[in-house]
């Protein structure tokens, strides 16, 4: 519950579904767990005294910016740039990766991260969800929420659940219910053909995989018994095929119309292995009385990479913090990382110039000149201290 909800929800709505505790069957798992849960409130408070929950609001003013500016360049250089193959690849590229960027401010909207109101950040990811990514907010809360809660269950878990493409559990094998779907995922002769060569034909596959978040988030607004702002996110799926078609329908040529389709989506992949990579390869099994601390670490796993390749993951990276935490603006932390990437690499070069510049001009360039490494740990040294 301390993952899920900010601390005025636990403190004033929650006690009012309280029944009672649920005391595992077995004594030691119950003290194992209650350990495990006091170290988890004092990582909480701590981490609240040091401020990692509020938000930075000027952040995400420059992240709407930049996506904007992101959509702006994709449309002009589409319909107004060059009638050549290679700008169409390259404004295409540009849109694909407005769709890889869009999801992670997607994300903290839809853990209601950003105004920590439920109206305000429902209504943003519309915007930016559904009218800007034609991916329903609603769907992917409804969704995401489950696998939090339950990840890498077979039976519960939407993420892992992509029959007859693929199966990351045996289990699969077997025609299991999905209680998040509410049918079989039955495992026929498709389901046959496609499992035995899907770790060839993965990429592939998820290379069209933006077309089935367009089929959910319909058959989401559309059959779902219970959807909030139904209407208002109906209204901004059209909004995206509106705009989408339209520009489409600009463009010089039916060559260009194919390669900017294909592109764009087929660019978004990267997210989809950025986000299917750190739970497909963990454990899928069910552990009685387990803990959700305990379940988030056996079924999620960390990526390591360079920190200077953060900023592409968002944060998706580093699973474990954030299916742990997960009302932190851990997103936020790794967005920021990319701005004082950018500082870093603007101040390193303008450093070597500099010095080169100098030792043109000074007798005594032998106290400025150095190493591009210790010039990278001065300027890094400069930074904490600047920032």
């Amino acid at each position: 519950m301390l993952a899920f909800h900010p601390i005025e929800v636990l403190q004033k709505r929650l006690p009012c579904f309280y029944v009672g505790d649920y005391l595992p069957s077995n004594e030691e798992k119950l003290s194992k767990r209650n350990e495990i849960a006091k170290d988890f409130r004092k990582l909480d408070t701590k981490l609240r005294s040091l401020g990692y929950y509020k938000t930075h609001m000027p952040f995400y003013y420059r992240e709407a910016l930049k996506l904007m500016t992101m959509w702006f360049i994709w449309v002009y250089m589409s319909i107004a740039g060059p009638n050549h193959v290679v700008n169409w690849i390259f404004s295409s590229l540009i849109g694909s990766f407005l769709w890889h960027q869009v999801a992670f401010v997607g994300h903290d909207l839809g853990h209601n991260g950003v105004t920590h109101n439920k109206y305000r950040d429902n209504l943003l990811g519309i915007l930016f969800g559904n009218i800007l990514g034609g991916v329903s907010i609603g769907w992917w809360k409804k969704s995401h929420n489950v696998h939090h809660i339950i990840t890498n269950s077979p039976e519960h878990d939407p993420d892992i659940q992509h029959m007859p493409f693929f199966a990351v559990s045996k289990r699969f094998l077997n025609s299991i219910y999905s209680t998040f779907h509410g049918k079989v995922l039955v495992f026929d002769n498709a389901a046959a053909f496609f499992l035995q060569y899907q770790h060839y034909l993965m990429y592939i596959i998820l290379m069209f995989g933006r077309y089935n978040l367009y089929l959910q988030s319909y058959l989401y607004v559309i059959r779902d018994t219970f959807v909030p702002y139904r209407s208002t996110e109906l209204f901004g799926l059209t909004l995206f095929w509106a705009w989408y078609l339209t520009f489409l329908s600009h463009l010089p040529s039916w060559s260009a119309v194919f390669i900017s389709m294909f592109i764009t989506h087929a660019g978004t992949l990267l997210l989809h292995v950025q986000i299917s990579v750190s739970h497909w390869s963990m454990s899928c099994d069910d552990v009685e009385d387990e803990g959700f601390a305990e379940k988030a670490l056996r079924t999620t796993m960390d990526v390591e990479c360079p920190p200077w390749l953060d900023w592409l993951h968002g944060g998706l990276q580093v699973k474990i913090p954030n299916f742990v935490i997960i009302i932190s603006l851990f997103f936020f932390l790794m967005f920021l990382d990319r701005f004082l990437l950018i500082f870093l690499i603007i101040f390193y070069f303008i450093r070597i110039f500099l010095n080169f510049y100098l030792q043109l001009v000074s007798s005594r360039s032998s106290f400025i000149s150095s190493t591009s490494s210790s010039q990278f740990k001065t300027c890094c040294s400069f930074c904490k201290r600047f920032c």
